[in-house]
């Protein structure tokens, strides 16, 4: 192909941009940086090689590969999810805690292990010792997760100038036009709030 023309190459072209929209919508949907592109794509592929498509006729790429190996799904677990990886116990204290909270990232590669991210060292461990929490998204809980109500601060949209153990407003006396027709002091009288 000649350079500075993709469209030369369509199929390598689509397939790049099939993987890069599953990576970008894995990372948009559980909160992640764009930082973890490369963990992203990874997956993506790794999903993808087992995952039956239509121009093998429903096999997987994996089966293409392997020659008609079928390839087991059972570790798959959610990008981004909430991990606990367990702590060897050569690497632990007695009283150290026998898991870290971490973030799945990702499988690596020609092995059954987990790649997962620690925020707390930045850094990705790679283990097979892992319990998962699918329902909960590390990333995307901190950037959402709501303030409790005894901790948000009331702010009124107007002005308000009521406070507590205020005296009650004297009330004011009503107009009417029968008693306006009398002198100017009577006005004032009628103006002016009577406290009972």
């Amino acid at each position: 192909m000649m350079p500075g023309t993709p469209q030369q190459n369509g199929k390598a072209e689509w397939f790049n941009c099939t993987i890069m929209d599953k990576a970008m919508s894995m990372l948009q949907t559980v909160g992640l940086s764009n930082g973890f592109w490369e963990h992203a794509l990874s997956t993506a592929t790794h999903i993808y090689n087992h995952t039956p498509i239509h121009s093998l006729k429903w096999h997987t790429p994996h089966e293409a590969w392997n020659t008609g190996h079928i390839p087991d799904v059972s570790y798959f677990q959610v990008f981004g999810c909430k991990a606990y990886m367990h702590v060897p116990a050569d690497k632990q204290h007695k009283l150290d805690a026998k898991a870290i909270l971490v973030t799945f990232v990702g499988y690596e590669l020609g092995s059954k292990g987990y790649r997962l991210w620690d925020k707390n060292t930045h850094s990705v461990h790679l283990s097979r010792d892992v319990t998962f929490d699918e329902s909960s998204f590390p990333a995307r809980d901190k950037e959402t997760s709501p303030t409790p109500m005894s901790q948000t601060k009331y702010t009124p949209l107007y002005p308000v100038y009521a406070e507590p153990n205020m005296p009650a407003m004297p009330q004011m006396q009503a107009l009417s036009p029968s008693l306006t027709e009398g002198s100017e002091d009577d006005v004032k009288d009628i103006l002016t709030p009577k406290v009972e």
